[in-house]
């Protein structure tokens, strides 16, 4: 217990000083730095290692296990290069925030914008999901996040002041969604990242091939409100910009469990397409949830 509260004291830590070390450094040794501290966190933190490791196991059973090791650490060094920029965003030019991000499908959000309708823009830890929020939110459009807030209150505190420097307003999904609702009703896109395992409520759906228990928030939402569901996923390129897609909106119709099924799978087809730019070190499967039954009941919703 003492180890565990001293790791989370020594990130909070490390986190309020990482910027600043940043700042002073060019900005292809800043990034390599923070792949540098993930390839040290893949070795540093037993249990995020042991899931990657186990996560990828269990979905891409036919590979060797030496594929399953240089994914699982390349995990862990993608999330510091996002991290890096991340962190750096906030401090770019108007210029270099535009030449981080290749936007793809804005008319679909302008298309929304003119008739005065909010959406829920669903997106996973896939990417640098954090400054895609920022990006959507400098091309003029309503944008809040939903996020859980994490355990540690120092570095809580340090994420919510830096998203607040890149323009973006948080919900705290541990309250009551009216704000929420509010916001969506009064025309404003909020975003939801719908790829964790919730351990009670949600609902269970197939995901990369197996159930597992995930939010059904976005969809209560969409069919609450009446307004669309936009995934929209970021993916780092070769030359380390990224390269950001709106998806076609998807009407509410149907029920939840069938809209989360069908956000789980546009989700689906991004993971396989890049497995080392999502986080694998997440307790998303479970024994019980294996064991669960999923509805095999066909989404009845459809993109326009």
């Amino acid at each position: 217990m003492y180890a565990k509260e001293l790791r989370r004291k020594l990130r909070a830590e490390a986190a309020c000083r990482l910027p600043g070390l940043l700042a002073a450094l060019p900005e292809a040794m800043g990034r390599e730095l923070c792949a540098g501290l993930g390839w040290l966190g893949f070795w540093w933190v037993a249990r995020d290692r042991r899931l990657a490791r186990a996560n990828l196991g269990r979905v891409y059973s036919d590979w060797p296990a030496d594929r399953v090791e240089r994914t699982a650490r390349q995990v862990f060094k993608e999330l510091g290069r996002n991290v890096y920029d991340f962190l750096r965003y906030p401090d770019l030019s108007e210029t270099a925030r535009r030449s981080l991000i290749q936007l793809e499908g804005t008319e679909v959000l302008a298309q929304l914008r003119r008739e005065g309708r909010g959406a829920v823009i669903v997106t996973g830890h896939f990417g640098s999901w954090e400054i895609l929020a920022a990006r959507l939110v400098a091309e003029g459009f309503p944008l809040a996040a939903m996020a859980r807030p994490i355990r540690e209150p120092r570095l809580e505190d340090l994420l919510s002041r830096h998203r607040e420097r890149m323009g973006v307003r948080t919900f705290p999904s541990s309250k009551s969604p009216l704000a929420a609702v509010r916001h969506l009703r009064g025309g404003g896109f909020l975003g939801v990242l719908v790829d964790q395992r919730v351990k009670s409520g949600g609902t269970v759906v197939r995901f990369l091939d197996r159930p597992t228990r995930v939010t059904d928030a976005p969809a209560r939402l969409a069919l609450a409100t009446n307004v669309p569901l936009v995934v929209v996923t970021i993916r780092r390129q070769a030359d380390h910009p990224h390269a950001a897609r709106i998806a076609p909106p998807i009407e509410p119709s149907g029920t939840p469990t069938a809209l989360t099924q069908l956000l789980a799978m546009k989700l689906e087809s991004e993971i396989r397409a890049c497995p080392e730019q999502w986080m694998w070190f997440h307790p998303r499967w479970t024994d019980h949830d294996e064991a669960a039954r999923v509805p095999a009941e066909e989404p009845a919703c459809a993109a326009r």
